[in-house]
């Protein structure tokens, strides 16, 4: 058990020390000098949390606009498994998919083909690379 006492002269100890006291202790110069540390170091802190909350800021936007793009592909899926799309939306969608990169065109013919979307508007593979359409 700590003795009260002692809590109460450790206390008195490291109380710190005010600016006032510390302008009186130093030079002009020295206290000065002082100030301007303390001011870059409260910059620096002050800098990080910016940084911190923009970081938050980019990795919520980021999941929202995931967020969004399920939904909606999740809307159109639906909109595919019910056939509620006409000939237009199937047209203008299997042109959309027409910029996809060689890897995911392949995956999106086998979903028109999955759906009966009309494919016959889409590049072929081999056509699309040959126009250098392709990411790697």
């Amino acid at each position: 058990m700590v003795n009260t006492m002692d809590k109460k002269t450790t206390d008195k100890k490291t109380k710190k020390i005010t600016k006032q006291q510390l302008k009186k202790t130093l030079s002009k110069k020295d206290f000065l000098l002082y100030e301007k540390e303390q001011l870059e170091l409260k910059r620096l802190q002050l800098n990080s949390e910016l940084r911190k909350i923009a970081t938050k800021e980019q990795q919520k936007k980021r999941k929202d606009e995931t967020r969004e793009k399920i939904l909606l592909g999740s809307i159109l899926i639906q909109s595919l498994k019910e056939n509620l799309l006409d000939k237009d939306s199937k047209t203008w969608l299997s042109r959309a998919i027409q910029n996809f990169n060689a890897r995911d065109l392949k995956f999106m013919q086998n979903l028109c083909n999955r759906f009966n979307i009309n494919d016959d508007i889409i590049n072929d593979e081999n056509e699309i690379i040959n126009e250098g359409n392709v990411e790697d």
